[in-house]
């Protein structure tokens, strides 16, 4: 219920596909920094797996593997570069989701340094509950750092919210944990008019997880059966097959000038959101290949810029969004009470 009523409220996005036909490593490190590795001469088999980065579970950078990490550039590391703030913010268990830590600019740090305390640091923790115990915490360290951020009008100008395995919704992660992620952040921003004014908040998905999807996916021209083109698609390949783009994934967009229970049909992939902040910021992303330039929008087209600064210091939306109050435990009951499934014989 939660999510339908943010769909009501603000703007999906329902030509939005993950980068790639394949699983989370790969996706996220189009999100994180604009390739799996192909467009800048890095073929390996992280570039269509889950495989070849770090086995390290979660955010503790003393427990990274000896691999030197990747050698290409992040979008964070160019933000720093170019002065605009920005953070991670993640506890300890973050399911590996966090892919800074894959690349060589973000391993082996002092950690009193920037790429340290904004990208690889996992937020405190506020109770007695120990930070590597993510079924007991329920994102609570993470929540209440990025509230007090907000009340405090702190948040830096691009933060990435990398969650635990629990409330991330993949399988079998239940969705209502996930609601209640959200759901806080969500609040978080509506409790300052402030910082809402000025803030997109943009929820998305970095794989599929298998789900059918009956539009298919636009892939290159690199050879006549899929078409032609008149980009260059060299960085589009892997053992001569095309890698994306992948299935459709949910996309919502909560922000003052995204209010309206719009529909944005354009096609975008996870670039696309790099290609956003590049507009936001004025730093440039050189990773992102030709063809995902000329094929894929820069989420503009979701955004009503026109909207009023007055109107966008109003928050009384956020009343009508129901409580998820008893979500995780309903949730619980649901799951330990569901019969066992039955495989039919013969």
């Amino acid at each position: 219920p939660y999510y339908h009523a943010l769909a009501d409220q603000f703007t999906i996005c329902d030509g939005y596909h993950c980068s790639l036909q394949g699983p989370t490593g790969p996706n996220r490190l189009y999100h994180f920094s604009g390739t799996n590795g192909l467009s800048v001469g890095q073929e390996g088999a992280y570039c269509v797996t889950n495989g070849g980065t770090d086995a390290n579970p979660g955010a503790d950078m003393a427990k990274d593997d000896a691999t030197g990490g990747l050698p290409w550039r992040t979008f964070a590391g160019r933000l720093e570069e170019a002065g605009i703030p920005w953070r991670v913010y993640q506890e300890l268990a973050n399911y590996s989701d966090n892919p800074l830590g894959y690349f060589s600019e973000f391993r082996k740090l002092d950690r009193s340094s920037p790429h340290y305390r904004r990208g690889r640091a996992y937020v405190d923790w506020i109770d007695g509950v120990a930070p590597e115990d993510p079924e007991k915490t329920q994102a609570r360290h993470l929540i209440a750092a990025f509230t007090a951020d907000v009340a405090a009008d702190r948040l830096p100008a691009v933060s990435w919210i990398v969650p635990m395995m629990q409330m991330s919704e993949h399988p079998d992660a239940p969705v209502p944990f996930g609601e209640v992620l959200i759901s806080s952040v969500v609040a978080a921003l509506a409790s300052n008019p402030k910082v809402w004014a000025k803030t997109a908040l943009i929820l998305n998905y970095d794989e599929n997880d298998g789900f059918f999807d009956h539009v298919p996916a636009p892939v290159p021209g690199i050879a006549p059966r899929y078409g032609a083109s008149n980009v260059d698609v060299r960085s589009e390949t892997y053992q001569g097959e095309p890698v994306g783009l992948g299935p459709r994934v949910p996309m919502t967009v909560i922000s003052p000038w995204t209010r309206g229970g719009w529909v944005n049909s354009q096609l975008f992939d996870h670039t696309s959101v790099l290609r956003f902040l590049e507009k936001r910021f004025g730093v440039a992303e050189p990773n992102i290949s030709p063809w995902r330039r000329a094929v894929c929008g820069d989420l503009t087209s979701i955004f009503d810029f026109d909207v009023p600064h007055s109107a966008r210091l109003d928050t009384r939306w956020a009343a009508a969004l129901p409580s998820v109050a008893g979500y995780v435990e309903e949730t619980e009951r649901l799951c330990a009470t569901a019969p066992a499934p039955i495989i039919a014989k013969g």
